[in-house]
């Protein structure tokens, strides 16, 4: 017998391929609930909006997988099945927080003899005794106490307001994004193409309050659909970015909503944005408010408030990592729109871009005393000054941004950023003071990464043949693997002493040029830095004149402007092209390694339907992932560029002058 309002929901679809739970419960949103209101519902389980309170899952093995916390022995955590059903939790609550807005949820397992309550929130999860559901009524307990609570004691974050029946809010998004494609006259909107095209779909839309110090009620109205990027993972940082309807000033902006760490070394990302534009560094996003999400209650973790004082191992997965438990803060940024590098048309202006970040990255370090430490392709975008008529570089993302002085007196965390892009003596030494060089270092793999999936080059299979060395694993995919940041270290160190780029030919020839005297410095700096560690090299003065050149941000613009000047037949007006290397998934990429092994060249070189060479691939993680690229476009691209036999190099398409690249 349920407890009134509570439907009970049966999944339908129970299949490898689908992410169903096996039961769910719904409460009804009013109280007592509707004559028509069903407690038992049968079919698919949807997650979005609040279809969806707590997830229940069934196993039919005797043992569940988590340990009894008075219980020393592991036995039962490591059972066959174990790592198989706590992963398929985490993917069951990674989906209800990607689909809801919450604050933290609720997840029931049990069998014929056990049972546990898990409750989810971005720094862990609870997970409590084995109970005997048979004896025990904890479950009928949750079930009869949770209509009664607000939707904050529920989980939900208070302060997303569902609009999935509002017809003049999806009108209002709906026109601001026709108003801002006519205003930039720009419709390659690859990034933003799943917001855009779910204005006119089912997605929910909702209405997300950002703090606001100048508005009267503290804080900003906007509106969004689905993010154009999340991250996939229960717990963390929780990244999410919209494309939003500014309310107030009645524009499109971008909307960042995630978990911030809170660490006196470390600064809220509107903190440091606030003292970027106080101190006048341009080259940073225009932030128009931002703050930690506020409500009746501050919106943060207390799983990390549990650790305190208990003995991690009588009650902590003995199979897992001592944790690091951290409290997690909820906050959004409003900021203008910046768009993404792939947008470009040419690496002559993706050099300008780059001029643009090396100084914004040297006044931020000089002026306003801030180290980005997040330095990725990804993070690097660009935006066109009316004013000045000219394409500028905007470095977005300051939320890993530390105090250079506070950041060593507080013993901030040092190991941050994306370690597909970190400097490699930081992945070698997590404990390393970073410094200038290392976001220099940070941007260079940056630049690397993105002119080889997003610039034309010859290098047609340069990360299939010569390994992945941004992420080089088995999979696509290793989670939980703590030796892959080093292993893709160790690799791309190889690549660069063994003068692996020097093998690629771009397009432009003065982007060739910048990118190999630019690879070149590196090369020796970690020549001679390695021989030193190694004792082989007493004499240090090279490698103080190395790291003084790689630290100096001028030295760097100048070459950037010196590649810019030069005529403009080494210049390509169209060499940025859609991805060379897409993310192929797990299957593919053991099929493809197959047919090279057994030299089917047909299956490893052929699309799908066989009348087009497939690009080669990348195992890269990126958030442009979430993206629906226009693949085929790509394929058929890289095919008439093989067949332009009148150009001097024949996969590239014939040159175009232009009079300037700005």
């Amino acid at each position: 017998m349920l407890p009134n309002n509570i439907s009970l929901c049966i999944s339908s679809e129970q299949n490898d391929k689908s992410l169903q739970p096996h039961i769910a419960f719904r409460c009804a949103p009013s109280n007592p609930a509707p004559p028509e209101a069903k407690q038992i519902i049968r079919g698919p389980i949807q997650f979005n909006s609040a279809a969806v309170d707590i997830v229940c899952e069934i196993e039919s093995c005797d043992n569940l997988p988590f340990l009894p916390c008075r219980r020393k022995s592991p036995e039962s955590i490591e059972m066959a099945n174990g790592a198989i059903i706590r992963g398929r939790l985490a993917q069951l609550a990674e989906k209800q927080f990607k689909q809801q807005h919450r604050v933290s949820l609720w997840q029931i397992i049990l069998n014929k003899k056990h049972a546990h309550l898990i409750r989810w929130e971005r720094s862990g999860a609870v997970v409590s005794e084995a109970f005997n559901p048979n004896e025990d009524p904890w479950i009928f307990h949750l079930l009869s106490a949770y209509p009664q609570l607000n939707r904050r004691q529920k989980g939900f974050d208070e302060s997303a307001h569902l609009l999935t029946e509002d017809t003049e809010a999806r009108q209002i998004f709906s026109s601001g994004v026709d108003d801002y494609q006519r205003e930039c006259q720009l419709m390659r909107f690859k990034v933003f193409s799943s917001a855009i095209t779910s204005r006119d779909s089912d997605s929910p839309m909702y209405r997300l309050d950002v703090p606001d110090k100048t508005a009267t009620d503290g804080v900003r109205a906007c509106l969004v659909t689905e993010p154009f990027y999340t991250e996939h993972c229960p717990l963390g940082r929780a990244t999410r970015v919209y494309v939003a309807y500014d309310l107030v000033d009645r524009k499109l902006r971008i909307l960042k909503d995630g978990w911030r760490p809170e660490h006196p070394g470390c600064l809220p990302e509107h903190v440091s944005c606030a003292r970027l534009a106080e101190n006048g560094i341009e080259h940073v996003p225009n932030v128009v408010c931002g703050g930690d999400v506020a409500g009746d209650l501050p919106q943060e973790t207390v799983t990390q408030d549990l650790a305190v004082g208990v003995e991690s191992t009588s009650w902590r997965l003995p199979c897992a990592p001592k944790p690091t438990w951290r409290k997690l803060v909820h906050f959004r940024i409003l900021e203008d729109i910046a768009l993404p590098l792939e947008n470009l048309e040419n690496s002559c202006q993706l050099l300008l871009v780059i001029h643009d970040i090396v100084k914004a990255i040297s006044l931020a370090h000089t002026k306003a005393k801030l180290l980005h430490r997040d330095i990725t392709w990804f993070n690097i975008r660009w935006s066109y000054n009316a004013d000045t008529k000219r394409i500028e570089g905007v470095l977005i993302d300051w939320d890993h941004a530390v105090d250079i002085d506070q950041a060593i007196q507080t013993n901030a965390p040092h190991t941050s950023a994306t370690w597909q892009f970190m400097s490699l003596r930081l992945i070698i030494d997590p404990m390393k003071t970073p410094e200038l060089i290392d976001d220099f270092e940070s941007l260079f793999w940056s630049l690397y990464y993105g002119s080889l999936h997003f610039v034309a080059h010859d290098k047609r299979v340069m990360l299939f043949g010569d390994g992945d060395i941004f992420n080089p694993g088995s999979e696509p995919l290793e989670l939980g693997d703590k030796f892959l940041p080093k292993k893709a270290a160790t690799e791309k160190r190889q690549h660069l002493l063994d003068g692996g780029i020097l093998k690629v030919k771009w397009a432009s020839t003065h982007f060739t040029n910048f990118m190999h005297d630019w690879s070149e410095i590196w090369r020796h700096y970690y020549f001679y830095h390695d021989a030193i560690a190694s004792g082989i090299l007493k004499d240090t003065s090279e490698l103080t004149q190395l790291h003084a050149k790689l630290s100096d941000p001028q030295r760097l613009m100048d070459e950037i402007s010196k590649a810019l000047e030069k005529d403009y037949d080494g210049w390509r007006e169209d060499d940025m092209v859609p991805d060379q290397f897409p993310k192929i998934t797990a299957r593919e990429l053991r099929g493809l390694k197959t047919a090279i092994q057994t030299g089917n060249n047909d299956a490893a070189h052929m699309s799908v339907d066989g009348s087009l060479p497939l690009m080669p691939v990348s195992r890269c993680v990126d958030p442009q992932s979430q993206v629906f690229m226009d693949i085929m476009t790509s394929v058929k691209r890289q095919y008439s560029m093989l067949h332009d036999s009148d150009d001097e190099l024949s996969m590239y398409p014939a040159p175009k002058k232009t009079k300037s690249c700005r």
